[in-house]
């Protein structure tokens, strides 16, 4: 996407948000606009030498943790802010 500068798309590969989004389904990602609650955002968590990225709804976020919220299963997650390393809103979505 060349007009699509400051950011990234992320493929999804499973069904934890499924209702809502579908494996196969594209997602846009700018790494620069403020992530609110309510919205659709990847956390991009480190563990031990290994970086994960999850497509959840923020719910709220402190200095120690972040929580998010998966729908398939419906549930809350809860994030160490010291092992996320990026937390970016998404923008809009692709299904071809």
């Amino acid at each position: 996407i060349s007009y699509f500068t400051f950011g990234y798309a992320v493929y999804v590969l499973c069904d934890g948000m499924l209702a809502l989004f579908r494996a196969g389904v594209i997602f846009f990602v700018p790494t620069h606009n403020p992530v609110k609650k309510g919205m659709y955002v990847v956390v991009q968590v480190d563990v031990s030498d290994q970086r994960y990225a999850y497509l959840l709804e923020h719910v709220s976020a402190t200095d120690t943790k972040l929580i998010v919220k998966q729908h398939n299963p419906d549930k809350q997650i809860i994030f160490d802010s010291a092992k996320v390393h990026a937390l970016h809103s998404v923008i809009g979505s692709y299904f071809g």
